[in-house]
């Protein structure tokens, strides 16, 4: 299961990184939360996984 790559998570992002770059090309499926693909889809902003370093962290500290 993709760490830290769902919906609410890529939601979470967005808010956190306006101004992020845009997303270009077509969403892939994803299984574990088929709604991801519709909001990469309608937000429109590529987050790279260095934007979320310290969620990241935070997680790997616990």
């Amino acid at each position: 299961m993709p760490w830290r790559y769902t919906t609410a998570d890529y939601r979470a992002a967005v808010l956190t990184h306006l101004g992020g770059p845009p997303f270009t090309g077509r969403p892939a499926e994803a299984p574990w939360n088929p709604g991801l693909p519709d909001a990469l889809e309608e937000l429109g902003v590529r987050i790279e996984e260095e934007t979320a370093l310290d969620v990241l962290l935070s997680d790997l500290a616990r």
